[in-house]
């Protein structure tokens, strides 16, 4: 991770301009080879969870989230907080799955 960080200004907007974003994303994994993850490993995680993020990002903003953390349950809004407990997670869910039993049973 130092490594990575180490490396940040060489990924600037500046020199990263002329790039496309698979050189950025080789050189990245130069600098994880040097640590021992395989290169085409780096890409590969890289290039699938950039995939995944961008999927997810835009169902967030579909359902108006507009930062992080962002709580959905069912895609509704909830205003959780990060620090909640399980307990405190069970005590919002718990009632929602107890009325979706209430309507399948009527």
């Amino acid at each position: 991770m130092k490594m990575m960080f180490d490396a940040q200004p060489a990924f600037s907007d500046k020199e990263t301009v002329n790039m496309t974003t698979t050189e950025i994303i080789e050189n990245m994994g130069k600098i994880a080879a040097r640590v021992g993850v395989p290169s085409n490993t780096w890409s590969n995680n890289i290039l699938s969870s950039a995939y995944d993020t961008r999927t997810q990002w835009k169902y967030g903003c579909r359902r108006g989230a507009a930062g992080t953390p962002w709580f959905l349950i069912n895609g509704v809004t909830v205003m959780g907080q990060p620090t909640w407990s399980v307990e405190q997670w069970q005590k919002l869910i718990d009632p929602l799955i107890q009325q979706g039993a209430d309507c399948i049973s009527q």
